[in-house]
């Protein structure tokens, strides 16, 4: 599922599919892909499961333009603390503004050294209501 330089809505869904077979460090395979480049945006992920990613559950970035995240009521799993890559339930980076409320993160986690799996990650984010 992808929204580039665009509003909608994602809900009620499952998302999965998205893995390398076997897992490996390949640092790609979003389950939700969200980028603005220009002009300002309003995308919502609700109530949805997503599993089954190779790198981040939900990755939104903000690379120019405004970017508002409405993300609620996800179930979100990764492969669990595996040896090859650092899952991350959801990303936000670079000025991405809105809430993430009522989500179930699991199965995240990095069995390997020099780097840490993620929940929530927010990198130069805006504000982002818990």
């Amino acid at each position: 599922m992808a929204f580039i330089d665009s509003d909608g809505a994602y809900r009620d869904g499952e998302i999965s599919g998205f893995m390398e077979a076997p897992l490996d460090g390949n640092q790609h395979g979003y389950g939700v892909l969200v980028r603005s480049f220009s002009g300002s945006h309003d995308v919502e992920i609700t109530d949805s499961e997503i599993s089954g990613f190779q790198k981040n559950g939900i990755d939104a970035r903000s690379l120019g333009g405004a970017l508002s995240m409405l993300i609620d009521g996800n179930a979100i799993s990764g492969a669990g603390g595996t040896g090859v890559l650092a899952q991350n339930g959801i990303v936000l980076l670079g000025g991405v503004t809105g809430a993430v409320t009522g989500n179930t993160i699991s199965a995240i986690g990095y069995a390997g050294t020099g780097t840490q799996a993620t929940g929530l990650m927010l990198y130069n984010s805006g504000s982002a209501a818990p």
